[in-house]
């Protein structure tokens, strides 16, 4: 914050904070020395005065004595020329201030006195203060190189009320202390007996020194608040007043805000002449008494000169696309209420105009063309310059859909697009699946997927024009793997106290070798080589196993009903084999909650229609529809989603028709 507000300075501020902080009422300037020549303090030693103002220490010092001892005041100098010095290079104080007339060494000091020093091991400052004899001095490295070494002048101030001396660095305070005591009447710039002078010394120009204990009657007050409106190119004249009217005053223009054609008379507080431009002007005016005791006033004025050029309210860029139709309306404006003229000085030939439009077709090539109009109020005119961007067709990607591609196969897919200015420049904002690549030259997607599923892929692509135009959208990349599978029935029916051998296999429709595991068993029945093994209890009961296949990345379940019954021949008594009719079993157990099993026989391959129907007829379970090898099978039923009451089931194979009643308990 302090290097941005240190940066600000510029010519006319730096003047204006001089002025308005100098000339605030009840203040006496005691001391405002340019430093062109010795005119105001007493020149000790060498040194050199500079032309344009400033003077330059050769060993010397020059001493200011306000006449008078000041309790609130300040005491400011400006400063250039100068860069902090490296480490081991000479150093010096150029400003300080003192109580106690020749005590300007500091040597058996009686008095407050301050010193601001620069050079060598400062960073870059050091400042101090001491209020009386025998009182604790204060002294603090304070600033940055980079605050004074870009070559503009600084100010430097010391303020000081009584008992609280402040330093601050081109209006910035740097720091305060509060003293017992603090009051000064001597001055010095340049090198003391003490120090040595930084090479090469600094130039120190425009001294200060202000007393702020003057009476507020000793104040010469600018009583004009504002200036009369004023017409551009009409005769304008207003004269500033004081509130001593009678009293000579000196005035100074402190800014340059004053239209070309106007002059100020410092002598008169006279402004005159013929405005040659029109707005808003904050002229910035100071007047001087010539008793340097009586302090001045420093004011800001509004000043109107009328009758503003047109202005423009249409954008000053416009575009359409190849072989389409163009129209573009110019809108101006005299602030003033003038009426304006316009007319249009350059436009392409493919462009007509009806009043203040233009209007055509553009042309088939992508280019940048303009139009130039003239606005004009009669006495002030402004031109404007429109581009007109001729733009290609906007760019479309043509691939909506990915093909699907295939876990562990070769994939390549090309992109295309329309319109705009080949070549495209494509992107893939997505991940694509481990294995694919994309290929912004070949525009192609490509490579052997290493993992399967759904992905969601983020394409953009851009022309070759400038600005470059493009297109986006997200396309669905689907890598399928299908998931393996168990071949073996729903339900298998054992018998108590029976040894088990049952084969299982299973199968990946990817080719990809698979893995067998039982996830869900009863405690007699385990897995093991691709069998399942075990001796079914002494009981009759109903229990289930889940087995569990995985290829690598995709894996899936398949459940087991295992019904151990006292008498499996119960089913049907004297089966033999082979199934030589058609059957329908009643189902077991019945009643049933919430499992049972249906057992069905196919005499010969045929297509089976296996229904379950409530006690209304309607059908609310298609147990199967499908073609049986020759074989007995039973289905496994659940029923936790049906309502408590009586069932049908049927069965359809062939010529063969049966019903069979199930009732549910719960």
């Amino acid at each position: 914050m302090l290097l941005s507000l240190y940066h600000l300075k510029i010519k006319n501020l730096f003047i204006i904070l001089i002025f308005s902080s100098l000339l605030l009422r009840g203040q006496k300037l005691i001391v405002q020395d340019a430093l062109k020549d010795s005119t105001t303090g007493l020149l000790q030693g060498a040194g050199i005065f500079l032309t344009k103002g400033g003077w330059r220490s050769a060993g010397g010092k020059i001493i200011f004595d306000a006449g008078h001892i000041i309790k609130n005041g300040y005491f400011e100098a400006t400063m250039r020329g100068w860069t902090a010095p490296a480490q081991g290079v000479k150093k010096s104080h150029p400003l300080a201030g003192w109580e106690i007339k020749d005590q300007y060494t500091r040597m058996d000091q009686q008095g407050s006195y301050f010193n601001w020093r620069i050079g060598s091991n400062y960073n870059p400052f050091k400042v101090l203060a001491k209020p009386i004899a025998g009182g604790a001095r204060l002294e603090e490295h304070i600033g940055t190189n980079s605050m004074v070494n870009d070559g503009k002048p600084d100010v430097y101030r010391v303020e000081w009320n009584d008992a609280r001396v402040t330093f601050s660095l081109d209006g910035i305070t740097l720091i305060s202390w509060q003293l017992s005591r603090f009051q000064l009447q001597y001055f010095t710039i340049g090198k003391d007996d003490w120090y040595e002078l930084t090479n090469p010394a600094p130039v120190i120009s425009d001294v200060i020194i202000v007393d702020r204990d003057l009476p507020s009657s000793d104040t010469l007050m600018i009583s004009t608040q504002s200036l009369v409106k004023g017409r551009y190119l009409e005769f304008y004249s207003d004269t500033l007043k004081t509130d001593r009217d009678n009293d000579y005053g000196q005035w100074l223009l402190l800014n340059d805000s004053l239209p070309g054609g106007l002059n100020f008379d410092i002598e008169t507080g006279i402004i005159q002449g013929t405005p040659k431009s029109s707005g808003i002007y904050h002229p910035i005016v100071c007047v001087r008494h010539p008793d340097e005791w009586v302090a001045g006033d420093t004011t800001s004025l509004l000043l109107e000169i009328e009758n503003q050029k047109p202005v423009y309210f249409s954008a000053d860029t416009a575009q359409v696309r190849i072989n389409e139709l163009f129209a573009y309306t110019i809108r101006t404006k005299d602030p003033d209420g003038h009426s304006v003229q316009l007319q249009c000085i350059n436009y392409p030939s493919w462009i007509s105009l009806t009043d203040s439009t233009a209007h055509g077709t553009a042309p088939d090539v992508p280019q940048d063309t303009s139009i130039t109009w003239i606005a004009s109020d009669g006495d002030l005119s402004d031109t404007m310059t429109v581009i007109i961007h001729v733009l290609p067709k906007t760019v479309n990607i043509q691939s909506d859909i990915f093909p699907d591609g295939y876990y562990l196969a070769p994939y390549s897919y090309q992109f295309t697009a329309t319109g705009g200015v080949p070549p495209y420049h494509w992107e893939i904002n997505s991940t694509l699946p481990r294995g694919l690549l994309f290929d912004p030259d070949s525009m192609k997607i490509r490579g052997t997927p290493l993992e399967s599923g759904t992905f969601s892929i983020r394409l953009q692509v851009q022309d070759s024009w400038t600005p470059a135009y493009g297109d986006t959208t997200t396309l669905i990349l689907r890598i399928k793997n299908q998931a393996p599978q168990i071949s073996l029935p729903d339900t298998i029916v054992l018998k108590i106290n029976e040894d088990l051998t049952i084969p299982v296999s299973g199968s990946d429709p990817d080719g990809h070798p698979v893995i067998l595991s039982l996830v869900e068993r009863p405690s007699w029945l385990t897995l093991t080589d691709s069998m399942m093994v075990g001796t079914t209890p002494s009981e009759g009961q109903a229990a289930m196993a889940v087995l569990q296949i995985t290829d690598g990345d995709l894996t899936s379940n398949h459940t087991i009903h295992l019904l151990v019954y006292y008498n499996p021949s119960d089913m049907n008594p004297g089966q033999s084999a082979e199934p030589v009719n058609f059957d329908l079993r009643q189902n077991f157990p019945n009643p049933m909650n919430p499992e049972t099993v249906i057992g069905f026989s196919v005499a010969e391959r045929c297509h089976v229609t296996l229904s379950l129907f409530n006690a209304k007829g309607q059908r609310v379970r298609c147990l199967a529809d499908c073609d049986f090898a020759r074989g007995y099978y039973q289905k496994h039923v659940k029923a936790s989603s049906l309502a408590a009451g009586v069932y049908y089931y049927t069965i359809q194979m062939k010529d063969y028709y049966a019903v069979k009643k199930l009732v549910l308990i719960k």
